[in-house]
């Protein structure tokens, strides 16, 4: 692992935009775990709004699905990011996504409804594999439309910012959540994260401490910190 230096910044500049936006998704997303949002809904069993959001906050228990899954799909992810990155028109790279999702949505459901093999991510049956290449595929294509076909990526930066570091924000997610969540309780008055009531206090504090880890990974785009391995 290393920290590349301020003057090869050039080589993140070239790197195609929505694949920096789209890893920053999944990575946001694998962040956000710290909101505790199962706690929430565990509290307030009434809700399907909360059952729903913890539903997607993580990855299904078993065999079903939840947004975080396609975020996992290493070769969807490869496949997309080389055709993204090739010489092709952009409208033939639309078009290929559009089609790859298709395909893979499709075979993934027909191998789920004909009983050969249920959508379980935590074995990666071929099922999943194809169901989660798809949403990969899909979301990745809208992502280049928007990004870098018609260069809308102020909205993005936020991501970009996550996506460029994918690696240190992995690792601040792992080994410094409960140090941010530690400092907080300590220098942060204990009320203010009770302000919506004891049974969001989860939220709150998981809040702020995703809002702390996207600062240390805004500071360090910034700065063009970036690790590599």
């Amino acid at each position: 692992m290393a920290v590349i230096p301020t003057n090869r910044f050039r080589l993140c500049e070239v790197r195609v935009g929505s694949i920096d936006a789209y890893r920053g998704l999944v990575m946001l997303l694998m962040m956000a775990e710290v909101l505790a949002l199962g706690r929430i809904a565990r509290s307030m069993p009434q809700s399907h709004l909360w059952a729903f959001l913890a539903h997607h906050q993580t990855h299904a228990r078993w065999e079903g699905r939840s947004l975080h899954d396609p975020g996992d799909s290493l070769a969807g992810f490869g496949i997309a990011g080389g055709v993204l990155r090739s010489e092709r028109s952009s409208g033939h790279k639309v078009r290929w996504f559009m089609l790859a999702r298709l395909a893979f949505l499709a075979a993934g459901w027909l191998i789920e409804m004909a009983g050969i093999c249920p959508v379980v991510k935590r074995i990666w049956t071929p099922s999943w594999v194809l169901f989660s290449g798809g949403w990969c595929f899909l979301l990745l294509g809208v992502f280049y439309l928007i990004v870098d076909i018609a260069e809308f990526r102020a909205w993005a930066i936020p991501l970009i910012a996550i996506g460029v570091n994918s690696i240190a924000a992995y690792l601040i997610a792992h080994l410094f959540q409960d140090f941010f969540r530690a400092a907080l309780l300590r220098h942060v008055a204990s009320r203010a994260f009770v302000m919506a009531g004891k049974t969001y206090e989860p939220l709150m504090i998981g809040s702020s401490v995703l809002l702390l880890e996207w600062l240390v990974l805004s500071w360090m785009y910034r700065r063009k910190i970036f690790l590599r391995v």
